[in-house]
């Protein structure tokens, strides 16, 4: 499993590497659905957070518990183990010895995957602060729009009924129109390239460091079933 982890992680560190400024950035007016998706990764990110640190963490308290359960009924230590192995009857059997041995070994290795997890959890909360950060320029710009959409309304209720007037209000509104959209689409494609920054700044970082702690985990676990495999025999 861990194996594969890395490897999808490597793959999707490669993908997001190739991000340039070629990346097309269309310019719109910030929406509700906007605004929603970009709250919604914040949680997600949130929640890969909080789910990768509850696994590693209720890992160790499980292996932990069951470390100091072996350790309570068979005594061992530096001191006995060679009598363990020669089956004296003051002290439990090898069979149970064995598996207190790899229980220890479990337990340094969940506590040696320790940087590796930090390192990946400190990436995914930097890139779920600067998502924050983008939801809030979002929702400031939905504000903007629909009081600047509120206040275009009231300005044609007051519009008169004059040709002349008509026609002049008409090109004034037009032009005003037209430099607001130039303002608009300006303060709108700087908050995609922005956007596009977050993604390039954080995505490599989290996926390098995730495909770290899946190697780590993989090498973790294949020392422990190889030194398994070798007691056994």
């Amino acid at each position: 499993m861990w194996k594969i982890m890395s490897e999808c992680h490597q793959a999707q560190e490669e993908t997001t590497l190739e991000i340039d400024d070629a990346f097309e950035v269309s310019i719109e007016e910030p929406s509700k659905a906007q605004k929603d998706a970009t709250l919604k990764l914040e949680y997600e990110l949130l929640e890969w957070n909080d789910h990768l640190n509850n696994w590693l963490q209720y890992h160790k308290k499980y292996i932990s518990d069951l470390y100091t359960w072996s350790q309570m009924h068979c005594q061992v230590n530096d001191e006995n183990k060679d009598e363990v192995k020669k089956g004296k009857e003051d002290v439990c059997d090898w069979s149970r010895a064995h598996v207190f041995w790899l229980l220890k070994e479990w337990r340094d290795s969940l506590m040696s995957l320790d940087p590796y997890h930090k390192e990946s959890m400190d990436n995914i909360n930097k890139f779920a602060s600067d998502v924050h950060l983008l939801y809030k320029i979002q929702s400031h710009d939905l504000k903007l729009k629909r009081r600047e959409e509120k206040h275009a309304k009231k300005l044609n209720h007051k519009r008169t009924f004059s040709f002349r007037k008509l026609d002049i209000s008409s090109a004034s509104s037009s032009n005003g129109s037209s430099r607001w959209w130039e303002e608009r689409s300006g303060i709108i494609g700087d908050h995609k390239i922005n956007t596009l920054e977050v993604l390039k700044q954080h995505l490599p970082k989290i996926f390098k460091s995730m495909t770290s702690f899946a190697e780590a985990s993989w090498r973790a676990y294949e020392k422990i079933q190889q030194q398994a495999q070798a007691q056994c025999v």
